[in-house]
């Protein structure tokens, strides 16, 4: 008896989990293809669902007795670390558009939200963390409403008190990007500076050339897209163009710069036009090569202005800042080793 009451229990919970995760699954697929794919609501509000669901599940059941917020909050989390494992383990081997469209159907249409998902249980688990910090600091808030009353149901006012906080915080972060005003700085800049024996003259020429690197990228960029071909370089002079493809598992598109500043010591690329498929995350504004003579050799700084196009800011404005900058370091590394092989 004890083996089938432990089975059924156990069946109920995976039935919860699955709930909870496949109509968080099915609420981001449907945002992936609408106005606020790029907002809180894509990536923060299905945990409102998962709670919703998990704390419904409970009440269906007859569990919401004392303490049965911290149960909801236990098995959100847990849904959340099984939906990461699933989330991870397909992205790697199916191909992910970067976001919805008409072509997609069957099993494709709900790859092509797990790249976003994948993000979506990061920002998940970060607030689960919160939230239980919450569950604790209510659970003392409400400390002598427990001692003057044994009723059950004033036993669980800090229970309907914490995850009624839960939820207006989690619909508060899901809104983040929907109103124009209720958005946080989404310009960012980031710079790699290498040292590079060889004149400033031969520095000059590596950045009027463009080409692909020919060593390995670092393993963060490698689910991003990556640029295979250079269909325009008109060099580095004042009025020239530089059109690169970018191709990734999300597709194909092209990413279009013009000179706008030229001077001895420094060039500046305005993107004209980004139909690439990071152009959905990242809006590249200016590209710029500073080169300055140091000693024997020559200072070179590559900068990118840009802008963040994903919310919550949180968690995005530092990984984009990351990513940029590694992206950067390759253009960087790049040009300095075709300047010293010249030597």
């Amino acid at each position: 008896m004890r083996f089938t009451i432990k089975n059924m229990k156990q069946q109920n919970d995976f039935a919860a989990h699955t709930v909870a995760g496949g109509l968080a699954l099915f609420y981001a697929y449907e945002t992936s293809s609408s106005a606020y794919v790029t907002t809180g609501m894509q990536f923060v509000f299905p945990l409102a669902i998962v709670l919703l669901v998990h704390f419904v599940w409970m009440g269906i059941n007859g569990k919401l007795v004392q303490g049965f917020s911290q149960v909801v909050l236990g098995r959100a989390l847990r849904t959340c670390l099984w939906g990461t494992l699933v989330i991870v383990l397909v992205a790697t081997f199916s191909p992910v558009p970067a976001h919805s469209s008409s072509e997609r159907n069957g099993l494709q249409a709900v790859l092509a939200v797990l790249i976003c998902l994948a993000v979506l249980s990061i920002v998940i688990l970060a607030f689960i963390g919160l939230l239980v910090f919450l569950d604790r600091a209510f659970r003392r808030l409400f400390r002598v409403i427990k001692r003057s009353s044994n009723r059950p149901d004033k036993n669980r006012v800090q229970d309907f008190g914490t995850l009624i906080a839960a939820f207006l915080i989690v619909v508060g972060a899901s809104l983040e990007g929907v109103p124009a005003a209720y958005n946080f700085a989404s310009q960012g800049q980031t710079s790699s500076i290498h040292f590079v024996a060889a004149s400033p003259d031969v520095v000059w020429k590596a950045v009027s050339k463009s080409t692909s690197p020919e060593f390995p990228l670092p393993q963060i960029l490698q689910a991003f897209p990556q640029p295979v071909e250079v269909v325009v370089d008109e060099g580095a002079d004042l009025g020239s163009r530089r059109v690169v493809r970018i191709k990734g598992r999300e597709g194909e598109g092209l990413l279009t710069l013009k000179v706008v500043e030229r001077s001895d010591t420094q060039v500046v690329f305005r993107v004209l036009s980004d139909t690439s498929p990071i152009a959905n995350w990242i809006g590249h504004k200016t590209l710029s090569y500073s080169v300055l003579p140091d000693n024997d050799g020559t200072q070179l700084t590559v900068s990118l202005d840009y802008e963040r196009k994903l919310s919550p800011a949180w968690f995005f404005t530092p990984t984009m800042k990351v990513a940029a900058y590694f992206a950067l370091d390759v253009l960087a590394r790049d040009t300095k080793e075709r300047a010293e092989r010249e030597l």
